[in-house]
């Protein structure tokens, strides 16, 4: 019994450590669009603006999305979604280091005037702006 909950709390510390140094880090890097795959290369956009909220709902069986403002405009840009495999490493750790109210830059694919994902390709990108 000793035993089993050692071991959940080891795991547990060591993923706590691994998210905290993956967010750290990832403030760190500056990420810039990459050439975009022929596939989605008439789909890709760049948006900034400011995040209005940040739902982490895909834990469950929703998905996680920012809602973002721009001029007068309201954007959800995806970044996991709980049915769906997403391409991008990065999307998820991304998406939940940002908080409302941060201004962000997100390139990704326009699925509608009011629908972008970043999940598409591990080119696509959540990025914060000062």
């Amino acid at each position: 019994m000793e035993d089993k909950l050692f071991l959940n709390i080891a795991s547990s510390t060591f993923l706590i450590l691994v998210s905290v140094f993956l967010v750290t880090n990832l403030n760190k890097t500056s990420y810039k669009p990459a050439k975009a795959t022929k596939s989605y290369a008439d789909k890709n956009v760049i948006v900034r603006g400011l995040v209005a909220q940040n739902n982490r709902d895909c834990v469950t069986d929703s998905a996680c999305f920012l809602r973002i403002i721009k001029e007068d405009k309201t954007i959800n840009v995806v970044y996991k979604t709980a049915n769906f495999v997403c391409k991008n490493p990065l999307a998820l750790i991304q998406g939940a280091a940002v908080k409302n109210g941060e201004k962000v830059e997100v390139f990704g694919y326009q699925y509608s005037k009011d629908l972008i994902s970043i999940c598409e390709s591990s080119e696509y990108y959540i990025q914060k702006q000062n």
